[in-house]
């Protein structure tokens, strides 16, 4: 059966009203996402990710045409904001790594030296971890939050590596990936860190 939102679109119509939603922006994607109201993931899922138009979103989400612009432009507007200020490739590396070490070390101060003020810990464990507070806002929440996954699995190493094509942090127990991290950086520091635990969506990271 068809799907209801499987109408035609004009190619033309709100072409200025997407965004390219490349590998870069992934695992920011999520992290935004969580913050938003119903109302704005409906309206920018749909328009930007599946190119449904706003007539149609508004009849879903119950809002005049206009709103529904509105709330898509608004979480657009977010991402772009969060990836305005590019980084080297080195200096994502250097904050990544410092981050590892404050973790290793089990040293607070260090951890929350690499977080901005706004950084949020999005953690996917797959239903795994029943106590899984994430997300988790806030330079002190986050860097306690990480020392402790850095400190969970017995003869755990962890080392610094290419993820979703920039610095970011492996987890591995025994040779096998158990886990992944990367971030986003604002302003030399991370404001956006998603782990995924979740073995489901490790399994490229373990093939033989």
């Amino acid at each position: 059966m068809a799907s209801d939102f499987a109408e035609p679109t004009n190619p033309d119509a709100d072409r200025v009203d997407r965004i390219t939603l490349d590998e870069s922006l992934q695992v920011l994607l999520l992290v935004v996402l969580e913050s938003l109201t119903p109302e704005a993931r409906v309206a920018f899922i749909l328009h930007d990710v599946f190119g449904v138009s706003f007539h149609r979103i508004a009849e879903v989400v119950g809002r005049s045409r206009d709103d529904t612009r509105e709330l898509a432009r608004s979480a657009r507007t977010q991402i772009q904001l969060r990836t305005k200020h590019e980084l080297s490739p080195e200096r994502r590396r250097s904050i990544v790594l410092t981050l590892l070490a404050g973790c290793a070390a089990h040293d607070e101060t260090e951890v929350q030296s690499t977080l901005h003020p706004e950084v949020t810990v999005l953690v996917d464990d797959g239903g795994t971890m029943p106590d899984n507070p994430s997300p988790v806002r806030g330079v002190e929440r986050a860097a306690r939050l990480l020392m402790r996954l850095f400190a969970g699995a017995p003869a755990m190493t962890v080392s610094e590596q290419s993820v979703n094509g920039h610095a970011g942090l492996v987890f591995r127990q025994s040779h096998r990936v158990i886990g992944v991290l990367s971030v986003n950086i604002k302003a030399d520091k991370i404001v956006d860190a998603w782990i995924v635990l979740n073995p489901d969506k490790l399994h490229h990271w373990n093939r033989d």
